[in-house]
């Protein structure tokens, strides 16, 4: 086999001559782009959804500068086991941990029915008080005044207060500096789940439940996460499992499996590099290039132990192999990446920010696929499968040999 021919001929012989070369230098560019992990940050924020320019966005933006600023919340229900807001117990919860609230990071206001501002006229005075004041020294007939308060005004009905009296909220507005967006909501999230299960600790009465839009762009990033370190394993060891059995040896799903690894190592890496945000829709790109990137390793392997069968030796069975797929598999994987590109075309940045790291992580498994994995499979030792058609060969020759003691 000559160093002449067309591209793919030519390309087939370097990498199988240059094995060794070829391993490192791979490694090397794989390693260097994934040191752009470090640069990675997850965006929560929901305005990550929309561009600078979108004009509901601007909208929001400057009503929160004319009226409040930039709020958030963090909803806290607490839900009595017995459907009973107002007794002592559960108001003195309520009471309690209203005030503590106020320690909650960022926190500029808390709000609750023990808190409430009610106002009302005694005599010639107009006096405005909180609802409810040390709550375990009230009396039945407080307790049935507040309650009847409570569930008339329209400020807590529905909101702080259900209709039938039996759930309760704690609201804790907070306004975030950020300057720090990735530790300022973190730090929030983790004060909230502190205080819930301090409550739950100390009232095993009271179900406890989180809510709110600090707690609902935690939730993003954290579905995300989980995501992400048990869907894309679990996808990955089916594939690899699934690869094993049909090529029958470990030797074809141990290299497809760094092939893969690097593919998405590489996309996640340059997203670093070029400052792409992860979030909530562009943290599924790892599961996606995993998918596309096994069936390069299927084209590749799949033919690799074709040749094999046919009795080929280890490097002939590769070279033909990278001939027949150089072209076929350039092409797949040229035109999903092309196909990914076009979702920058979005209203939604997100959408972009997906399809730039999955064209990333689907051009580098194929490269990776007609270099990194046939020079790997050269170096390891391959078990050759058995040769095509020996079964029904040897099965032909026991009826011919049965006739013929017959004949």
């Amino acid at each position: 086999m000559q160093n002449t021919g067309t591209f793919a001929q030519r390309l087939a012989s370097n990498i199988l001559r240059y094995r060794w070369l070829t391993l490192v230098g791979v490694i090397l560019l794989i390693l260097g782009a994934a040191s752009g992990g470090q640069y990675l940050v997850f965006n929560n924020d929901y305005r990550a959804f929309f561009h600078e320019d979108n004009p509901e966005l601007k909208a929001f933006e400057q009503m929160e500068k004319t009226y409040s600023g930039r709020d958030e919340t963090v909803l806290v229900v607490l839900a009595p086991k017995n459907g009973q807001v107002f007794t002592r117990e559960t108001l003195g919860a309520v009471e309690r941990f209203t005030e503590y609230a106020w320690q909650t990071p960022y926190s500029t206001r808390v709000d609750s029915i023990t808190n409430f501002q009610y106002s009302h006229a005694n005599g010639d005075e107009l006096v405005v008080a909180e609802l409810v004041r040390d709550a375990a020294s009230l009396s039945d007939a407080e307790l049935n005044r507040v309650r009847d308060i409570a569930l008339r005004e329209p400020l807590l009905r529905k909101q702080l207060i259900s209709e039938q009296g039996h759930v309760t909220a704690i609201n804790i507005t907070i306004q975030l500096p950020g300057k720090n967006p990735v530790a300022e909501e973190p730090e929030v999230v983790n004060f909230a789940r502190d205080m819930a299960e301090k409550i739950r600790t100390e009232y095993p009465e009271l179900d406890v439940h989180l809510t709110g839009m600090v707690m609902l762009n935690a939730a993003f990033g954290e579905a995300a996460e989980m995501d992400m370190s048990t869907l894309m394993p679990i996808t990955l060891l089916v594939f690899l499992v699934c690869i094993a059995v049909l090529m029958r040896g470990w030797t074809g799903a141990f290299v497809s499996f760094w092939m893969i690894i690097f593919s998405i190592l590489f996309a996640m890496g340059m997203a670093g590099w070029l400052g792409i945000d992860l979030t909530s829709v562009s943290s599924s790109a790892p599961t996606i290039i995993l998918t596309l990137a096994i069936s390069n390793a299927v084209h590749i392997l799949t033919s690799f132990y074709a040749g094999m069968r046919k009795g080929n030796d280890k490097y002939t069975a590769m070279y033909e192999s990278l001939v027949a797929n150089t072209k076929p598999v350039f092409l797949v994987n040229f035109t999903t990446a092309l196909g990914f590109l076009t979702m920058n075309f979005s209203e939604s940045p997100v959408f972009g920010a997906l399809g730039n790291i999955v064209a990333m992580g689907v051009l580098c498994a194929m490269v990776l696929s007609l270099t990194f994995l046939p020079a790997l499979m050269m170096v390891l030792p391959v078990r050759k499968p058995k040769q095509q058609f020996d079964r029904c060969l040897s099965y032909r020759l026991f009826v011919e040999r049965r006739g013929s003691r017959r004949n």
